[in-house]
């Protein structure tokens, strides 16, 4: 039953593609009903899973720059982890101002509305700029900022734990979690947790 529903779904979705309409962020396809947003799962957040054959970017992660798509690497970090066999790390090594490793989630009513919390082991590596730290980003409906929350740090710092709140506003769809570098040098970070408060 879930496999036949599945593939209406999918049907409806390539019907209503082909007949040259787009498909606005946050809005459902016509004739079907959308999923309820799960609670919010952090994927990947010790940064364990191995990163997957000819990928550049963390599982479960995605890496994000400012234009250039060379101006920044992202990798792991074998040899100096916070914790396990492994952290995720982000360098500029371009001109583009600034990078990010990131999850973009899609929410429901246990966090709209809601205090969040979002924490993690930080490390920083010759940071210059406006610096390095936790980034969150609250979307409406048609991705625009509704909340954000970053508070960077330049310089260097060894393993250090970091947290922010943010109060989600009701209308929100997708929230940004992540580090983000907006300078040069090196950030990498492990642990991360996410709470709602």
């Amino acid at each position: 039953m879930r496999t036949a529903s599945a593939a209406l779904a999918l049907a409806a979705a390539i019907a209503f593609c082909a007949a040259g309409q787009t498909l606005p962020l946050g809005k459902p396809i016509p004739g079907m009903t959308p999923a309820a947003p799960r609670e919010l799962t952090l994927h990947n957040a010790d940064f364990e899973a191995p990163m997957r054959e000819g990928a550049s970017c963390p599982s479960g992660w995605s890496c994000i720059m400012h234009a250039a798509s060379d101006s920044f690497r992202f990798f792991y970090d074998e040899a100096h982890p916070a914790a396990g066999k492994r952290s995720g790390c982000l360098e500029s090594v371009g001109r583009e101002p600034w990078g990010k490793l990131v999850q973009a989630h899609r929410v429901g009513d246990s966090v709209r509305g809601k205090r969040v919390r979002f924490s993690a082991l930080v490390k920083l590596e010759d940071v210059t700029g406006n610096g390095a730290g936790l980034i969150m980003r609250a979307d409406g409906g048609s991705g625009n900022e509704l909340a954000y929350r970053f508070e960077p740090k330049a310089g260097s710092a060894g393993w250090h734990p970091v947290s922010a709140e943010l109060d989600i506003p009701a209308g929100t769809y997708v929230l940004e979690l992540g580090l983000a570098l907006k300078g040069k040098g090196r950030a990498c970070v492990d642990e991360v947790r996410f709470e709602v408060r």
